[in-house]
């Protein structure tokens, strides 16, 4: 009767221990499983940030490409100019290497900037100064300007 007793504990002792085994291996392959989703995530998170940075990096490259270009027409277009004009004082003040075009005609100087912006001496046509001074800021700057020729 005692053997019997123990026997049948036993075997309730045994169905414990095998179900919390079980149990055990339900939660270790979850947890395997959640570990696998996060790294996941992770590695796409990684990979995002690693696109990012290589788009950041590439659009680096491109204005630093954009700013040597830049650079290389202002050289190319050179910095010194050499004149015998009635205002050169004027030229003196004014003259530097923003300046894209420039225009002489009798005693006028009509000079336009990098920027948009323009600067002119006195004796310009009205009808220019009232073009270049009434121009919209919506239009494009101008590029170039002359006076006193038929170009």
């Amino acid at each position: 009767m005692v053997s019997h007793f123990f026997r049948g504990r036993k075997n309730q002792v045994n169905a414990i221990i095998s179900d919390f085994e079980e149990k055990r291996r339900k939660k270790a392959e979850l947890e395997a499983a959640e570990r696998k989703r996060q790294e996941k995530r992770e590695e796409q998170r990684r990979l995002k940030a690693a696109a990012e940075e290589a788009e950041r990096k590439r659009k680096a490259e491109i204005e630093e490409l954009r700013l040597k270009t830049e650079a290389l027409k202002e050289d190319s277009r050179g910095k010194y100019i050499d004149y015998s004009i009635y205002e050169n004082e004027y030229v003196d003040q004014n003259f530097d290497d923003n300046v894209i075009s420039m225009s002489c005609g009798g005693r006028a100087i009509i000079m336009l900037h990098d920027n948009g912006g323009w600067s002119c001496s006195i004796g310009i046509p009205n009808l220019s100064y009232n073009k270049l001074n009434g121009r919209q800021r919506t239009l494009p700057s101008p590029t170039y300007v002359a006076i006193g020729s038929l170009d």
